[in-house]
């Protein structure tokens, strides 16, 4: 049984309309946030995108 790697396209952002509240305030908190949940499902390849 040949098994493909999981693949990820992550994208970061920040929104006006949230009020900047909850876990994710900021681009960094979100890619740390986004890289263990990789990590946690065995996705090796992946790449962040983000709104700056």
């Amino acid at each position: 049984m040949n098994i493909q790697p999981k693949k990820a396209a992550l994208y970061c952002r920040l929104s006006v309309d949230d009020g900047r509240y909850g876990e994710s305030v900021s681009i960094g908190s979100q890619k740390i946030l986004l890289e263990q949940y990789c990590k946690d499902h065995a996705i090796t390849d992946y790449d962040f995108y983000d709104e700056m």
